[in-house]
């Protein structure tokens, strides 16, 4: 599978639009934040579809950091605290928002190592077998225990959550995750978050389903 800027601004346009309908869509639903993931990962496509251009074109190399740390900035420091965070602000089931209270606090915790790692370690993008990869120069223990629960963050909490069908989001990731393991462990964070964004199809169906049974219900 290659990959390129046209792939990644293609589907910035692609998500973006599909954010916005849903949006627009979800209007005084309070089910309309979870607009805002296809919205965010439209917004981060953008920003890989920039370090293509770092890399494939010398006269935008001087934009290359900004774009790198766009990138990491959503995938390191929003997905794991924004995904349960508003997970928790749409919960109805008391049992279930408190779960899910706990799982934005383990994404606070995340992001704020992943940041320290950012800070200090730096990250560079290159490019290799088709796709992106973001080297941050750790690679060993206990950085992989930091990944565990980083994947069970993300995507645990949207099976924890009760609100209908929220659930595919869950089903969505851990699909998309494995695919991105196995076939392309190298590039996972590129790669994952790549067909991650497919969720934003699935985000549109649950907020129409979603408004549709309340619109049933009134």
């Amino acid at each position: 599978m290659c990959f390129s800027a046209e792939a990644s601004f293609g589907a910035t346009v692609v998500i973006s639009t599909v954010g916005l309908i849903a949006y627009k869509k979800a209007k005084g639903h309070s089910i309309r934040r979870i607009a805002f993931f296809p919205l965010f990962f439209g917004l981060q496509q953008f920003f890989e579809g920039i370090v293509w251009l770092t890399v494939d074109f010398e006269k935008y190399s001087s934009i290359s950091i900004m774009a790198t740390y766009g990138f990491i900035f959503f995938a390191w420091i929003v997905w794991p605290v924004f995904i349960p965070f508003i997970l928790w602000k749409i919960e109805k089931d008391k049992s279930r928002k408190k779960i899910l209270f706990v799982f934005t606090l383990f994404g606070v915790v995340i992001a704020s190592v992943l940041t320290v790692v950012m800070l200090t370690q730096g990250v560079k993008a290159k490019v290799e077998d088709c796709s992106i990869v973001y080297d941050y120069g750790i690679h060993y223990s206990p950085y992989w225990l930091l990944g565990v629960f980083y994947v069970l963050t993300v995507v645990v909490s949207n099976l924890v959550s009760s609100r209908r069908l929220v659930w595919l989001l869950g089903v969505v990731n851990i699909m998309t995750y494995l695919v991105s393991r196995v076939y392309f462990a190298g590039h996972l964070i590129s790669i994952w978050c790549f067909l991650a964004a497919i969720s934003s199809l699935v985000v549109l169906y649950i907020i129409k389903d979603e408004v549709d049974s309340l619109k049933e219900n009134n």
